[in-house]
């Protein structure tokens, strides 16, 4: 029973691996895409990757080592960046005989490539939403003066009951 349900599991990690759009980390809402594609540029680089920009905020990732070419392309979709495995072939005795390249062997890149990867981006998504202004509490005093204001805007019939209670709640939405 355990031999199969490891074949079960290791057949369907294997083909999740090898599918389109696999999950790669969170992206965080307060930041763009132009930053998330920014911080995984930083991290291909630092962990000796090619990326290249492509069309429709998505990013391709090369790295030739140790007999493979490792191609990954990165799509930002809402909060998740995702990727596809390209097709990585070890070309080790292969050069470059026609025939040969028939029988090339489809291989995913290796998981603790992508791994390494994963983690150096999340160090790099960490940094650009440190850097992004966190919304900041308005103090008593503010909200204090702004309801004194808006109440004698009403008194002196600048603008209507309605007005008055939403622009009221919308000040208090922010204590």
């Amino acid at each position: 029973m355990k031999l199969l349900v490891s074949m079960f599991l290791f057949f369907n990690i294997s083909v999740l691996y090898a599918a389109d759009g696999i999950y790669f980390t969170e992206k965080s809402p307060l930041l763009t895409i132009e930053q998330a594609i920014s911080a995984l540029e930083d991290a291909a680089k630092r962990r000796k990757w090619t990326p290249t920009r492509l069309e429709n905020n998505t990013v391709e990732v090369k790295l030739d080592h140790q007999g493979y070419k490792t191609h990954l392309v990165f799509s930002f979709s809402g909060n998740g960046i995702y990727y596809t495995d390209l097709t990585t072939y070890d070309e080790t005795d292969y050069d470059d005989d026609e025939d040969a390249k028939a029988n090339w062997v489809k291989q995913p890149a290796p998981r603790r490539w992508v791994s390494k990867l994963k983690r150096e981006t999340e160090r790099h998504l960490q940094k650009y939403r440190s850097l992004v202004p966190t919304k900041q509490k308005t103090s008593h005093e503010e909200i204090e003066a702004k309801l004194r204001s808006l109440k004698k805007m009403f008194d002196d019939q600048l603008i209507t009951e309605s007005e008055y209670q939403q622009k009221k709640k919308e000040i208090m939405s922010r204590y």
